[in-house]
């Protein structure tokens, strides 16, 4: 039965911990020892209530909480027993006729001596107020010397002593008074059974009882998913790290550098004291170049670490993953902590000094988050250093380029160079209709002369009639002579930098050369 217990005590601690939720199942009435198994209608204030609570099936390893009510007619000592499957718990609840008393008279004492507190000052501010300070002086005479006495009377100190002779602090029970009231109590059970079947629960009063012994309790059942969630994730880190541990290795990185480094340092040591003060200062110099070699590689080492690990949180956030998502998850378990530490700290408690009892180390989980702390804070230093770095050097640039502008542009001014504006919009030019078929317009464009933009209107580029225009790539050669192409000439020839086509017996007017468009650049 012992060890039972223990096991209830150990799922208590394990629910008490953050992140706990728990599932009702079901509630029913506790059956007191010699009574029926079960009460009909009008039989009492749990009737019709089932005495037994049914286990979800196929529910293996599962932790159930019950909470139960005892209302006792008066103050005696109650022994209960849960059982669920073959899981059992007991205990004991409520207290003798005696200590009752002793408890009871103790607060009625307390209460009566906060009462008399409150009246004597409150006659304090009575007296202070009606005698406040009266003094009185004799003088008396005799043949050889006089004397005087002076009594001084403080109105409040005559009002508090008043005040707290008006309550009594003799107390005694209240006729009837045998310590009736409602019980409550809670057990936690770790049942291994799939299918446990029920849970009852059975009362067993030490001592005769006055009235009728009424009993109801609840019960819930673990919902461990958040768990085996931090189960799941911490395996996932697990596999991370041990893969840019991998990775490290696989780059270059050295896993014993700082042993090493540690060990030739504790060698100097060693070293410079065999060979004594003479050596000291080669012992000293051959230990700094250690620590610098150390320090250097540790230097390289983090800087590797750092590029592995910015690639792989790119990774991740490429593939979904939230860097908000530990913290969110801390910030709601320590929320939800701070709620369930009120309930629980004193079965911690309790359980805290067994396991101290059986050698269990209270500084464990200490030292292990200190360590993760300390790594954790060192590796956002680096990371917001590096981070830094970056933006010092990005700002270095950027004021060197626009200082170097800067200067090439005051440069050229003082040598009367103008600075260029932004090119204008294009002008919205109506050209009509072609002066004849064959004809294309050729837009007008801005262009930068003596200082300032101005717009070269369009113009049409073509050809007489029946002539057709093909735009020739290469550089156009000089115009003929003459104003007029023969009949008969050969098809294909090249004018002006087009070619035109003609028939055996046509004469076409040679058009102009057309200018050549500008080229211009835009240096905005």
């Amino acid at each position: 039965m012992g060890s039972l217990r223990l096991v209830s005590l150990i799922a208590l601690t394990s629910a008490c911990g953050a992140g706990v939720r728990y599932q009702p199942v079901g509630s029913a009435r506790a059956v007191v020892t010699g009574t029926a198994p079960a009460v009909g209608p009008g039989g009492g204030a749990v009737a019709g209530m089932a005495a037994a609570v049914a286990l979800a099936p196929d529910a293996r390893d599962s932790t159930y909480r019950v909470d139960f009510d005892v209302w006792l007619p008066q103050a005696t000592e109650i022994d209960w027993t849960i059982q669920c499957g073959a899981t059992v718990a007991q205990g004991v609840v409520g207290e003798d006729f005696e200590a009752y008393r002793a408890r009871r008279l103790a607060e009625l004492r307390a209460e009566r001596e906060r009462a008399q507190r409150t009246a004597a000052a409150i006659g304090g501010v009575v007296g202070q107020a009606v005698v406040g300070q009266v003094a009185a002086t004799s003088t008396v005479s005799t043949p050889t010397a006089d004397a005087q006495a002076t009594v001084a009377v403080d109105g409040a100190a005559l009002g508090a002593a008043a005040g707290a002779a008006t309550v009594s602090t003799d107390v005694a029970l209240a006729p009837g008074d045998l310590g009736a009231g409602n019980r409550h109590g809670r057990a936690t059970l770790l049942v291994a059974e799939a299918n446990a079947g029920a849970c009852t629960m059975a009362l067993a009063p030490r001592a005769p009882l006055a009235g009728d012994l009424v009993g109801t309790f609840a019960v819930a059942r673990l919902d461990d998913s958040a768990r085996w969630e931090a189960v799941r994730a911490r395996d996932q880190a697990i596999v991370v790290r041990s893969d840019l541990r991998a990775r490290l290795i696989a780059r270059g990185g050295d896993v014993e550098a700082r042993a090493r480094a540690a060990e030739v340092a504790a060698q100097a040591r060693y070293q410079a004291q065999a060979r004594g003060q003479a050596q000291a200062e080669v012992a000293a110099q051959a230990r700094s170049q250690a620590q610098a070699e150390a320090a250097r590689q540790v230097a390289l080492e983090l800087e590797r670490a750092r590029a592995i690990r910015g690639e792989l949180v790119a990774s991740l956030e490429l593939r979904g993953g939230d860097r908000t998502l530990r913290y969110r998850l801390a910030a709601e378990a320590s929320a939800h902590a701070s709620w369930v530490a009120g309930q629980c700290h004193g079965t911690r408690r309790d359980v805290r000094d067994q396991l101290v009892a059986r050698g269990g180390d209270l500084t464990l989980r200490d030292r292990q988050r200190a360590l993760e702390l300390e790594l954790r804070v060192r590796a956002d230093a680096d990371l917001a250093a590096a981070r830094a770095a970056a933006d010092l050097a990005w700002a270095r640039q950027q004021a060197e380029a626009e200082a170097a502008r800067a200067q090439v542009i005051a440069q050229l001014t003082a040598r009367g160079a103008a600075v260029r504006t932004p090119m204008p919009a294009p002008v919205d030019e109506f050209y009509g209709e072609p002066p004849m078929p064959g004809y294309a317009w050729s837009s007008g464009h801005w262009e930068w002369r003596t200082g300032a933009w101005q717009w070269t209107p369009g113009y049409w580029l073509g050809s007489g009639a029946g002539a057709t225009v093909t735009t020739v790539v290469a550089a156009p050669p000089p115009p003929p002579s003459g104003a007029a192409a023969v009949a008969g000439a050969v098809a294909g020839a090249v004018v002006g930098g087009v070619t035109i086509s003609v028939g055996a017996s046509a004469t076409v007017a040679a058009p102009p050369p057309a200018p050549p468009r500008p080229r211009v650049q835009d240096h905005r």
